[in-house]
């Protein structure tokens, strides 16, 4: 059995307030049905790809659809993932306090010289990037999955972040004090229309975004029927709180 989680992020425009990454992994036979259902799903609807946020702001290859037409899609579209036998991961990492510390984050969290790779890893982007793999490998490990099966990582494309994350991820492989690194396979950063598991991480991210910064003091929005439905298919929801950033800070 051979497993793959692909993996998503969204945040608030100014990266002021929280970033979310959402993952979701299984076996590849699962993700093969799961293609299949889904490129029917946006033949059926004349999509080329499905976009969450496109789809609730009429925006890109909705552009004109009415918020009736949009529902039905997004409806289709979660029934699809929570019927999967796919497992989601949602977590992130709050912003302000990071960001009045990015000073100091840049200065102490870098990668060293000597590897392919080097520089800075003060960007927030980064830590949470980290802590989305921790987590994943973490559910996986407490699965029952047996433990010689590792997991394939498919980030979304970020082509002015993917060197460094790589790098990120090449040390946690090498860490010889987590438990979880066996668990770690290869990783890679591809499109969205060219694997359509990264649309369903977008889905879960989007909406995670919106649940999150809602509950965490950004601006309050009605509950929505779309996170309803997505959460009860994932085991919780993993911030790294403002109040944790000094204590991270000094492990540096």
């Amino acid at each position: 059995m051979s497993i793959k989680a692909f993996f998503d992020e969204s945040h608030d425009s100014k990266r002021e307030r929280l970033i979310v990454f959402a993952s979701y992994y299984a076996a590849e036979q699962v993700w093969a049905d799961f293609e299949q259902a889904w490129c029917k799903l946006l033949s059926r609807h004349g999509l080329t790809d499905f976009h969450a946020n496109e789809c609730e702001h009429s925006r890109g290859q909705f552009k004109g659809w009415s918020r009736s037409d949009r529902d039905e899609v997004q409806r289709e579209a979660i029934e699809l993932i929570c019927s999967a036998k796919v497992h989601g991961v949602a977590c992130g990492l709050q912003l302000t306090t990071y960001n009045a510390c990015l000073a100091e984050f840049k200065a102490r969290r870098r990668i060293p010289r000597y590897r392919k790779v080097s520089g800075s890893l003060g960007d927030p982007f980064y830590l949470a990037f980290q802590f989305a793999i921790e987590r994943m490998a973490v559910e996986i490990n407490d699965s029952g999955i047996p433990e010689e099966e590792k997991v394939s990582l498919v980030f979304d494309q970020q082509f002015d972040y993917s060197a460094c994350a790589a790098e990120i991820h090449c040390s946690l492989r090498e860490s010889s004090k987590l438990e979880f690194v066996h668990r770690l396979g290869r990783i890679s950063f591809d499109s969205r229309r060219d694997y359509v598991e990264l649309q369903a991480a977008d889905v879960l991210a989007y909406e995670l975004f919106r649940f999150m910064d809602g509950q965490l003091g950004g601006p309050r929005k009605r509950d929505r029927w779309q996170w309803s439905e997505l959460a009860r298919h994932i085991p919780g929801c993993y911030i790294i709180p403002n109040e944790a950033i000094q204590e991270i800070l000094s492990w540096l």
